[in-house]
């Protein structure tokens, strides 16, 4: 369900880090395949077995 953060930027001063959940996601992304935590594949990305 969409909401907004309009309110809680106004009460709190709070901004977010990335300003789309595609950014935020890519990142994460980027920080998971940086620390092994999953690897790309052909087929897009699986979780690393340990």
């Amino acid at each position: 369900m969409p909401t907004k953060n309009t309110r809680v930027k106004q009460t709190t001063s709070w901004e977010p880090i990335y300003p789309t959940y595609r950014e935020g996601l890519t990142q994460v992304v980027n920080t998971w395949t940086n620390d092994g935590t999953v690897h790309e594949t052909s087929d897009g990305y699986e979780w690393t077995q340990n």
